[in-house]
């Protein structure tokens, strides 16, 4: 393909990241889950993060070009800035609610600032006030990037001995604990059940991305940017439709977010349409790590002022404000520091500021 920066996956990207903001948006005001299938766009997330990873850098750990340390190393950078924003933002907010006058509550706070800083999972319940929402992260979305982190560095310690067959059958394995953990469903569940369960997640999506990079073809199946649109317009309507049937999750995920990497994979478009989605690529990670903490404290100040009808509405100027400070954040900390970062190494290790997804 021409277009090797794939900014169709750059589009999907940000459509996702969109579609948990609104999520957590409209679950923070409704009680139950009403978008049932936006948390699938994690899932998504991982596919993505496959495909681009083993796009930029599955050949070099094959050939020895990149080895574990520098992988790790770049993937930290382009990553763990972000995380310590989001920490501290959900740490500031979390502060508003213990106050500065209990020192069991601030120690209980600087425990769990520490587990979110660290991407250590802590059960949140034991440091967080009463109704705080109970979590193994302050900032919700950071439980991704544990799994994120956690399949990058198991794939480049196998990386130079990892075959097509090996990631088949990952892939296999991956399929069948995400069947199991489906029909076994969550409710009542214990709270570290439902964090373990990342893991046949991340193992299906992670594999099933690097497989498709493997395969892909060269081959563009559509120039239009219309096809560009269409992609995107059909995955946000699909993560923010209620289930169809009874655990339709698992159709989903196995195969319509594969379907849509795989399409998106084989478009080129134009200049115009590639720079708007590789805008939304580029703010997709910021928007995802700071809005949980943003939303959760607009939604504690609303919430014994505006009725349950006016926290809806308020939401159509809380998330494009958000998308804001997620553009702030991506341009005045998160980029500027990557870059200062990435000087410390050879430029040969640098990952472009845009690729690889949460």
């Amino acid at each position: 393909m021409s277009n090797a920066r794939f900014a169709a996956l750059d589009g999907l990207r940000g459509i996702a990241a969109l579609a948990v903001v609104i999520f957590h948006g409209v679950s923070g005001v409704l009680a139950g889950d009403q978008l049932i299938h936006a948390p699938l766009a994690v899932d998504l997330f991982f596919v993505l993060s496959g495909f681009v990873i083993g796009y930029a850098y599955d050949e070099k750990l094959r050939d020895g070009r990149l080895g574990f340390w520098g992988f790790v190393r770049v993937r930290l950078i382009r990553l763990y800035p972000l995380i310590v924003l989001g920490a501290l933002l959900a740490g500031a907010v979390l502060l508003t609610r213990v106050g500065f006058h209990s020192v069991s509550g601030l120690l209980g706070a600087a425990v769990a600032i520490f587990g979110s800083l660290a991407i250590v999972p802590l059960p949140l319940g034991l440091f967080a006030p009463s109704g705080y929402d109970t979590a193994v992260y302050l900032n919700a979305p950071e439980w991704s990037l544990f799994f994120e982190l956690a399949i990058n560095l198991a794939y480049a310690a196998v990386a130079p001995r990892l075959k097509s067959s090996h990631l088949i059958a990952l892939t296999v394995v991956g399929a069948a604990g995400l069947i199991a953990m489906y029909a076994a469903g969550y409710a009542g569940y214990p709270e570290w059940i439902v964090f373990l369960s990342g893991f046949p997640r991340v193992l299906f999506s992670f594999s099933a991305g690097l497989l498709l990079c493997r395969y892909r073809s060269s081959v563009a199946w559509g120039k239009n940017p219309l096809w560009l649109a269409l992609l995107c317009i059909g995955l946000f309507v699909a993560l923010l439709l209620p289930r169809l049937w009874p655990k339709d999750d698992i159709g989903f995920t196995l195969i319509a977010l594969p379907v849509f990497v795989l399409v998106g994979a084989h478009l080129e478009v134009g200049k115009r349409a590639t720079a708007i989605a590789e805008w939304g690529g580029r703010i997709s990670y910021p928007l995802y790590i700071i809005h949980f903490p943003i939303l959760r404290l607009l939604n504690h100040v609303a919430r014994d002022r505006l009725s349950e009808g006016g926290r809806l509405w308020a939401l159509a100027v809380e998330i494009p404000a958000i998308v804001g400070l997620a553009w702030l954040a991506l341009v005045c900390f998160d980029e500027p520091v990557r870059a200062a970062l990435s000087r410390w190494k050879p430029r040969r290790q640098a990952e472009p500021l845009t690729a690889a997804a949460p």
